[in-house]
């Protein structure tokens, strides 16, 4: 995989993380030109400063590369994961200078591998949102050997799919810790969407923060479908039942992993005075 394939993927897997978790923050950064002093010209002697060319006159730009984007269901617009991959891949545009596109899945994401041939037909890198796609792309992968591949918390063993991962459980625990000194009522809530051991991930360091900071809290936990059904992903409907029962329980935070099922539980919330604690990811 070349390197600028590989810088783009890093600047869109730094824009999933970053959005995901704390909005525009990197954008206050200070530029490293404002920061550094020109010590070149201070120290070296007349004659130096005059031959020297900056280093800046004399890099090479970086290589124009197309990217196509297919998204996870539920597609751009869903205030969680789709959402903050697109913003990675506007970045990839910004800064890199990169043509970029983008496709959604039909209701059920069963042309998910149609999709990712009709990028791979038009890009140098196709990205797919999600560990849905981990099937399909290690098809399409095998089709399309000089297209580079990435998928979004997914793992798929291909020479060129890079497989770009998250450390679920080590954020969640923070947040749990922040649930567990935040609660007032020693009783807090995790909404899974769907029962797997991904999701599991999250409600485990959720769990441990809780304990870490207020040992005797209780955490009530639920998921909203079973596989094989991956309903709870996108089923706010369910999740506002699921989070206003817990507020009745007694929960003065809840934390979700459920995808666009989160947008129940804000609602729930508006019915109510205390904190909620969103994850924001599209599919989890």
């Amino acid at each position: 995989m070349s390197k600028r394939v590989q810088g783009l993927l890093a600047v869109l897997l730094g824009s999933v993380l970053v959005f995901s978790a704390c909005g525009s923050e990197a954008e206050e950064a200070a530029p490293a030109a404002t920061t550094k002093a020109p010590a070149a010209a201070t120290t070296a002697a007349p004659a130096a400063a005059t031959t020297t060319a900056p280093a800046a006159t004399t890099a090479a730009p970086i290589e124009s590369v197309s990217v196509g984007l297919v998204f996870d269901i539920g597609g751009r617009g869903d205030g969680g994961f789709n959402d903050s991959a697109y913003a990675g891949l506007e970045r990839g545009q910004n800064e890199l200078g990169a043509s970029i596109s983008d496709a959604s899945p039909n209701s059920d994401g069963s042309n998910r591998a149609e999709l990712l041939r009709l990028q791979a037909d038009e890009n140098d890198l196709v990205i797919g949102v999600g560990f849905l796609f981990a099937d399909t792309m290690t098809e399409v992968a095998a089709q399309y050997p000089d297209t580079a591949f990435g998928i979004i918390d997914g793992w798929v063993e291909a020479p060129n799919v890079a497989s770009l991962g998250f450390s679920e459980h080590e954020g969640s625990f923070l947040v749990g810790a922040a649930a567990g000194l935040k609660s007032q009522t020693g009783t807090v809530g995790f909404i899974g969407g769907v029962s797997i051991d991904l999701i599991g991930k999250f409600e485990a360091g959720f769990v441990a923060g809780v304990a870490a900071t207020n040992p005797d809290a209780v955490v009530i936990v639920e998921y909203i479908s079973e596989p094989p059904d991956f309903s709870g992903f996108w089923s706010p409907d369910r999740a506002r039942e699921i989070a206003q029962s817990m507020y009745e329980k007694g929960s003065d935070v809840i934390y979700h992993a459920a995808g666009g099922s989160g947008g129940g539980l804000f609602e729930a919330n508006a019915n109510f005075t205390d904190t909620v604690l969103n994850h924001g990811l599209r599919w989890g």
